[in-house]
């Protein structure tokens, strides 16, 4: 038994072990301040800038999954409104529609006191984002009509999944 462990032990050290660590990293939550809807206006937007931490950023880790969770909710309103969140590259509302700056992740109608659960996996434009040192996400509020009330946009994080290839011994000890 002895023999097989220095064996096991020379043959992790010559050939190297080679494994993919796997790490699960969720961002801190975040919120959009809340958007106040008055009478004389249709057409309402605000955001939140995301900083991406130096760990996603650098070349350490291969990010393979980047899930995006948000809650929207709607109070005192007086008619249902139409609210779209893009995840952005860039600040401002200028370029919503380009789809290289901006990508479209949920859009829906919401009514007093309903909330609209956002899981979208893996946005195209989230993975390129982690790659900047920051991102934001957009909210844009449409109304039919004159309406008022408040859209509050809550707890945005990212589930981010993160590998790593490694070699060596580095592995070996996880058996202990």
């Amino acid at each position: 038994m002895k023999k097989l462990l220095i064996i096991l032990l020379a043959l992790a050290i010559f050939a190297g072990c080679k494994t993919t660590l796997k790490i699960n990293n969720k961002t801190d939550p975040q919120s959009i301040d809340s958007i106040v809807l008055v009478t004389p206006l249709s057409h309402y937007y605000n955001e939140v800038e995301i900083d991406v931490p130096e760990e996603i950023r650098g070349d350490d880790y291969d990010v393979t999954r980047a899930d995006m969770f948000a809650d929207i909710t709607a109070s005192e309103l007086t008619s249902p409104v139409f609210v779209r969140l893009f995840v952005g590259l860039e600040s401002g509302e200028a370029n919503i529609d380009d789809a290289t700056r901006n990508e479209l992740v949920a859009a829906d109608t919401i009514d007093v006191g309903e909330v609209f659960h956002v899981a979208v996996k893996s946005p195209p434009l989230v993975l390129k984002a982690l790659n900047q040192d920051r991102f934001y996400i957009k909210a844009v509020v449409t109304t039919a009509g004159p309406t008022a009330g408040y859209v509050n946009v809550d707890n945005i994080y990212l589930d981010i999944w993160l590998e790593k290839e490694t070699s060596g011994l580095f592995p070996f000890f996880y058996l202990f």
